[in-house]
């Protein structure tokens, strides 16, 4: 409920920064989105080399995606992943809590 009425209370201002911004906004997401974890799986896995397998939990847990845990592991058939899962999976739950009003703070 709290992230719907968020969304709609959001909804008004994202439409109008989308129409005043246009579509520098919408490839600025998209690559604000896309880039850190293609960064994060290739550093992972060509400079530290790690497993793909521990990779891919890295992945999941630093974007808080408990879903795209479930589907690795039955995926793979493997409880592996969640080696890498636990620790970045908490640490992005910190650091959105915090992070959060610091921005803001700091875009104030």
């Amino acid at each position: 409920a709290f992230g719907a009425v968020v969304g709609l209370l959001a909804g008004p201002a994202a439409v109008a920064a989308l129409q005043e911004q246009g579509m520098a906004l919408l490839i600025s997401g998209v690559v604000v989105t896309l880039l850190p974890p293609l960064v994060a799986l290739y550093f992972g896995r060509y400079v530290l080399r790690l497993h793909p397998m521990i990779l891919l939990g890295v992945l999941a847990g630093a974007q808080t995606e408990a879903a795209s845990m479930n589907k690795i592991i039955e995926q793979s058939g493997s409880n592996t992943p969640v080696i890498g899962f636990t620790v970045c999976y908490a640490i992005s739950n910190v650091l959105l809590a915090v992070c959060g009003p610091v921005i803001i703070f700091i875009a104030a």
